[in-house]
């Protein structure tokens, strides 16, 4: 006797499901071990340390000024005790700071997307979070000038950079930001100093970065959702930050 749904067409329905499934986890594996065994999961070696453009806003006023044409904001620090532990600098308690940063990012090549997407074949992709400028720590140059002053002319190459708490491929975390993020850019600005006198001037530039939050995730057979396993941030240089002092 047949029956509309016998156990036969169940086993097999089950089965075929089931051969699926274990396909799909079966790749994952080894895709995820021999990633894991060539070191393709590495996380970046650059632990990128900036200070968020909206954090330095709040240690002090904010004013938009002309530099020999381009407007440019100016960030003059208050609370100079904060700025020097959040930035790693060696700031004196009554000293002034003033940071001067780009209106106008710079416009790096973004990545061809015309190919085929790595984030639908990878058993791991990256998921943007939100977008912020930051001033980078690390310090492309440092000049004195006397008086009547001076400018710096900075065009200079910067590396992208991200980290995460988890390891990811950078190839991954390039493809969900939209930028290599193994490459480096070019960065160019211009800032000038007028320095009275008995004084000396100092200008130092800093990277600035756009940075891109994004949460690591890790694919799940289905019918499971993808599921969060960690979290980490991307940097692209985009212009340069100025702090010019007169001591």
């Amino acid at each position: 006797m047949e029956y509309p749904f016998s156990y036969k067409n169940t086993y097999g329905i089950l089965y075929n499901g089931l051969s699926k499934s274990l396909m799909f986890i079966l790749v994952f594996v080894l895709t995820l071990s021999t990633g894991l065994s060539t070191g393709v999961f590495a996380k970046s070696a650059d632990n990128n340390k900036v200070n968020y453009c909206d954090d330095l806003e709040k240690l002090g006023d904010v004013s938009y000024q002309n530099f020999d044409g381009v407007t440019k904001k100016v960030i003059k620090i208050k609370d100079t005790k904060k700025f020097g532990e959040i930035s790693g600098m060696n700031v004196k308690p009554t000293g002034e700071i003033t940071l001067v940063v780009p209106m106008v990012k710079s416009t790096p090549k973004l990545i061809d997307r015309t190919g085929p997407d790595v984030t639908n074949l990878a058993g791991q992709y990256v998921k943007l979070k939100r977008e912020s400028e930051a001033c980078g720590t690390k310090k492309i140059r440092s000049s004195s000038y006397a008086p009547p002053g001076g400018k710096m002319i900075i065009s200079e190459t910067v590396s992208a950079s991200y980290n995460a708490n988890v390891s990811v491929s950078a190839e991954a975390v390039s493809a969900g930001v939209g930028f290599s993020v193994t490459k480096g850019y070019t960065v160019s600005d211009e800032q000038t100093i007028t320095v009275p006198a008995g004084k000396t001037g100092i200008i130092t530039a800093y990277p600035w970065y756009q940075t891109y939050e994004f949460d690591v995730m890790e694919r799940r057979p289905w019918p499971l959702e993808d599921v969060v396993v960690g979290s980490g941030t991307a940097y692209l240089p985009i212009g340069v930050c100025f702090v010019p002092k007169v001591l």
